[in-house]
């Protein structure tokens, strides 16, 4: 039996082999012996056969059908085929052609009101553009698609249009909208008594809650979710809305129904196997037990995470993961082990920072790559188009030759139109190029930005972490050697790196979130003097150790519409430079003002001053101005790119006057006391 057995599995597959094969030749057969419509048809499964095996040969019958579709006038057959060429060049991964041929496909499906063939094109479309980060044209795309789905009355795909553009919605960092997509798609599969669609959409709620910080909201919608979801059906979901309700119940300080929920979901993710839902879920109980001051519970399930992140390389879970056992030994007083892991944690937050910002950067790429063969190929459509009217043209001058007194009118007129028509298209091909030209000088300035970036990253780092191994082994191994006051120096020096070396992350990661557009705003009227008055504490000690003397001339009723975060990082940088570039026994002035315009901040300085070279460009993170302090400072500069970022975000404006060797004035100037209002520039971002 078990031969018989074994010969069954082993002619079976050469049956279906051998019938694929004939199926395939009879087509070709079929090609040579028929015409027209029916030959296209051939051509569509000869194509739809070596789709997945053989890419390109799939295209070449694509493109033998196109041009039968074409020589016999066919605008739908012409869409349909585009639309199938355009979907094979995306699974090739050249997005910009699969964008060229669908667009194609869907003008041809407008010219002959194909309103169900335009919506698939639409959604095709914005598929792609979400895949490579362009969400504008995504949300555009298929909210064209949704609005032809409710002129239709298509309930299902109305619904189903929602989730798709609160997704787009939601990735381009507006949640608020994304949740106004969500409940008109929750009612209508309500509606439907669609229970899958119902739990998808209650679950995506609860995620957007969960990012607006919404806790009560957020847990409510993840159990209306498990409550329409069947664990045979679709495990992973399930589990992954067991650790939402962890999450969601340990963040409304219910830290037993917070443990069940994550049991529960260890023991979906062990079966089915999910390893990077075992490390997630293992370091959201190893948080939690530490909490709570279960040592022993919360470091077995932090160990057994960080085993998982590392066999498989989460990079992001295990960053987390090791900063969680960092507390955990910081919190038991075992302070070695934890400065292990907080230095091993540090190492990949610096890993995750560089992978997102070359993620964006590739991304940014990806976009102009896509955005320039686009228009190459619009350009090489419009030199076609050219190359057409001057045949045509041609042509209408040999007939006129022939019968040239009674069409001569007639070609006057022609001739005419067809010279109007050239130069509206050359002058739109230079705008297409005076687009390119700008979009590769955008470019070229972000590159900048990131290499100055990196050189911060690659450098400026380097030098404080070797300040602090070299005092640190010099205490490991030479301990009893040196006195309690070269100890004090020496741990003086460690501390004094790792506070200039987290300043400078602190500031890179600050500057990097208002470059990728993930950082709060959140402007209220605020009390300026106050904010002054806090910065001017925090540096006291400074101040002091240089007998800087620090005064300030700021009325009391000074007030500014702006963030209070960002203004108390406006100022802080403002008089961190202040101190740096000032001598000892120097002075530094904190005043304003206020006028039409807003209110003006100063702080100026009688310090070393700023070359007139550099002044023009002071505020470019891709400009090279290093300079040590008075007492020797070091820093990358990062500072005032920073503040000029932050001031931009306020609505503000920054400008500097200096002269070298006479000290300096910033001056800072942002909107002053208005009505209160909600603000509408909100971006979250998620991890």
């Amino acid at each position: 039996m078990r031969k018989i057995l074994f010969l069954c599995l082993l002619i079976i597959p050469m049956l279906v082999m051998s019938s694929n094969q004939s199926h395939v030749d009879s087509l070709k057969i079929a090609f040579k012996d028929t015409e027209g419509i029916k030959r296209i048809n051939v051509l569509g499964q000869l194509s739809a056969y070596y789709a997945n095996s053989d890419p390109d040969l799939s295209l070449t019958y694509d493109s033998m059908a196109l041009d039968i579709a074409k020589s016999m006038g066919n605008k739908m057959f012409q869409s349909d085929i585009l639309n199938n060429m355009g979907l094979s060049f995306y699974a090739k991964s050249d997005y910009a052609t699969a964008i060229e041929l669908i667009s194609q496909s869907l003008e041809i499906k407008e010219e002959i009101a194909d309103s169900q063939s335009m919506v698939q094109a639409m959604n095709n479309l914005g598929v792609i553009y979400q895949l490579i980060g362009d969400y504008d044209n995504a949300i555009t795309m298929l909210n064209r698609s949704l609005s032809i789905r409710r002129s239709a009355n298509d309930t299902v795909g109305i619904a189903r249009s929602l989730s798709n553009i609160s997704a787009a919605i939601q990735k381009a960092g507006k949640p608020e909208q994304a949740l106004e997509m969500l409940e008109e798609a929750r009612d209508l599969y309500l509606l439907l008594n669609d229970t899958n669609g119902l739990a998808s959409v209650y679950n995506n709620m609860g995620t957007v809650y969960q990012l607006l910080e919404d806790f009560d909201l957020a847990h409510a919608y993840f159990l209306r979710s498990l409550e329409l979801k069947d664990e045979a059906q679709d495990a992973r979901f399930i589990a992954n809305t067991y650790n939402n309700l962890g999450m969601t119940s340990a963040a409304l300080d219910r830290p037993q129904d917070a443990i069940q929920y994550y049991n529960r979901a260890l023991d979906i993710r062990t079966r089915t196997g999910d390893q990077f839902g075992l490390a997630t879920v293992n370091t959201n109980m190893g948080e939690l037990h530490r909490k709570l001051g279960s040592y022993s519970i919360a470091e077995e399930h932090l160990l057994t995470a960080l085993s998982i992140a590392r066999k498989n390389r989460f990079n992001q879970v295990l960053q987390r993961c090791l900063e969680e056992l960092s507390r955990l030994y910081a919190d038991q007083g075992i302070y070695q082990a934890a400065y292990k892991y907080s230095n091993e944690a540090l190492s990949y937050q610096d890993t995750l920072y560089s992978e997102e910002l070359n993620k964006r950067v590739a991304e940014l790429e990806m976009q102009r790559k896509t955005e320039i063969t686009y228009r190459e190929n619009q350009m090489l459509r419009l030199d076609n188009q050219l190359k057409e009217l001057e045949i045509q043209r041609s042509r209408n001058i040999l007939i006129g030759s022939i019968i040239f007194t009674l069409f001569f009118v007639f070609l006057v007129v022609l001739i005419y139109i067809r010279l109007k028509e050239k130069r509206r298209l050359n002058r739109r091909l230079q705008h297409t190029i005076d687009l390119l030209q700008e979009s590769e000088q955008d470019l070229k300035e972000a590159n900048d930005a990131k290499d100055k970036v990196f050189s911060i990253i690659a450098h400026d780092l380097i030098s404080p972490f070797n300040s602090m191994l070299g005092f640190s082994d010099l205490l490991l191994k030479s301990y009893n050697d040196y006195d309690d006051d070269e100890k004090k120096a020496f741990l003086a020096s460690i501390y004094q790196s790792a506070s200039d070396t987290y300043k400078l992350l602190k500031n890179l990661l600050y500057w990097g979130r208002i470059n990728t557009g993930k950082i709060k705003h959140n402007p209220i009227n605020s009390d300026l003097s106050a904010s002054v008055n806090d910065c001017l504490m925090f540096y006291s000690e400074q101040a002091r150790e240089k007998e800087i003397t620090t005064h300030t001339n700021i009325p009391d009723s000074t007030v500014v519409y702006a963030d209070p975060d960002m203004l108390f990082m406006i100022i802080r940088n403002l008089i961190s430079n202040a101190l740096k570039y000032t001598q000892k026994g120097g002075d530094i002035h904190v005043s304003a003002k206020s006028g039409p315009s807003g209110v003006e901040l100063i702080v100026q300085d009688t310090g070393i001053g700023i070359p007139g070279a550099w002044q023009d460009d002071l505020f470019q993170v891709n400009k090279e101005h290093k300079r040590e302090g008075t007492e020797k400072e070091t820093g990358p500069g990062l500072g005032l790119s920073l503040v000029q970022g932050l001031v931009s975000k306020n609505k503000g404006k920054i400008w500097v006057k200096s002269q070298e060797g006479q000290g300096s004035s910033f001056h800072v100037q942002l909107p002053g006391k208005t009505e209160e209002r909600n603000s509408t520039d909100q971006v979250h971002s998620t991890t």
